[in-house]
């Protein structure tokens, strides 16, 4: 995801900043020996809902409603459906060997994915994993997980992060729509995690790819902030799973999230929202102003400019077509054309509120660049002098950043 980071100062100097942004990192190991193999997969990871219930409804006709917890689950087979809950139970249980009735090696694979992506809460085990085949008349297996915490310990981090999950909806009401349980939650992860940019340099993945490294110790990678977005949105009642495939501009392993909102499929992606994705900031822009709502409800053409689905991914993803509970759409700063004077307006009235930004999307490239130059050259200019006007400040800077891939211009103003 490539940006421009800028600054203005009123006597119209600019300098430019260095910016950038990244997905996740990944770890891939494989071990063999004798009697076993192990597999390990690190993936690194408003306005109010319309009034009319009939309308809602109506948009549901194209959508199947998804109990929570089961969409991977849904998609296999009664006899996998079987071995998938004989090995959430064992997962349940601490059990050491799983016994799976499954047919090879690769449905082993299918069916614990399927396992872990549905249900966020068993933050005990990751993706690695042993399995031991045996030859008689018949071949067998068993599933040997491996657990990140003794008994004890998983008790006692449950109790845990309990407490910080029931703070955290304390904060949204129930009644709330799903788009405003999004919102907040997508907030809510952002501000409370810290990305852990030097564990996927070093590719030093671990045991951040679960609730717990969200929750209770705040610092995690895309699989934390993925699944913790899952979890809390789920409790809140609205549906939200786990998808994996690979950041496009670094190709490492990632993950996101699919809702339903307003009853139809949207995109989230609470680790592409955090502020450190927005590359080298001054310090006087607060974090606040800094989160990136582009993946707050996007469609398959938003997102896949910069996110592909895993190649091999054994699930069906259903198609995201609307646009109508994106961030931007919602807040009235999404464009499918270019008018200056529209947008000049905007910012007049964002600069007598003294908002801490001003922020465009655009539909597409061809209407992004109309407005960009233009935007960033003559109206911030003007909007300085604004501020000069109203406030009566001698020395007036701003900055601003723009990026092609996301179709979004931005302007942090200073008062």
């Amino acid at each position: 995801m490539k940006k421009l980071f800028n600054r203005l100062i009123l006597l119209f100097l600019i300098l430019a900043m260095a910016a950038g942004s990244s997905g996740c990192g990944s770890v891939f190991s494989k071990e063999k020996a004798d009697y076993a193999e192990e597999r390990s997969e690190e993936k690194t990871t408003a306005d109010t809902e319309k009034e009319d219930s009939d309308t809602e409804a109506e948009n549901m006709t194209d959508v199947v409603k998804q109990e929570a917890g089961k969409f991977y689950y849904n998609q296999l087979s009664n006899e996998e459906q079987d071995v998938y809950e004989a090995v959430y139970d064992g997962l349940q249980n601490l059990e050491e060997n799983i016994k799976m009735d499954v047919s090879d090696e690769e449905e082993i694979h299918k069916i614990y994915k399927a396992v872990l992506n549905d249900h966020p809460d068993i933050f005990w085990c990751d993706n690695s994993y042993q399995y031991s085949k045996q030859k008689l008349i018949f071949t067998s297996y068993a599933l040997m997980p491996r657990y990140l915490f003794t008994e004890e310990e998983i008790k006692n981090k449950q109790k845990e992060i309990e407490k910080t999950v029931e703070s955290c909806l304390s904060g949204i009401s129930q009644n709330a729509t799903d788009y405003e349980k999004i919102l907040y939650i997508y907030e809510y992860v952002i501000n409370e995690t810290d990305y852990d940019e030097a564990a996927v340099s070093a590719g030093k993945i671990g045991d951040d790819q679960n609730i717990d490294s969200v929750f209770l110790r705040k610092k995690s990678v895309c699989a934390g902030y993925t699944r913790a977005t899952q979890y809390l949105l789920n409790r809140l009642g609205v549906f939200c799973t786990y998808v994996e495939g690979t950041a496009e501009s670094r190709g490492d392993s990632h993950t996101w999230n699919l809702v339903i909102c307003g009853g139809d499929y949207y995109y989230v992606d609470t680790t592409w929202g955090d502020p450190i994705f927005s590359g080298e900031v001054p310090d006087q822009i607060p974090e606040s102003a800094r989160i990136n709502y582009n993946y707050l409800c996007c469609n398959d053409e938003q997102l896949f400019k910069t996110h592909t689905l895993e190649d091999d991914f054994e699930f069906d993803i259903p198609k995201c077509t609307k646009m109508d509970w994106n961030y931007y759409v919602v807040n009235g700063r999404y464009y499918d054309h270019y008018d200056g004077q529209e947008i000049w307006s905007v910012i007049k009235d964002d600069i007598t509120k003294k908002k801490e930004s001003s922020v465009f999307k655009f539909s597409d490239e061809e209407v992004y660049r109309q407005a960009c130059e233009q935007i960033t050259d003559k109206y911030t200019r003007e909007g300085m002098q604004l501020i000069q006007q109203l406030y009566g400040n001698r020395t007036i800077q701003c900055y601003h950043t723009n990026s092609e891939e996301e179709g979004i211009v931005q302007i942090y103003w200073e008062y």
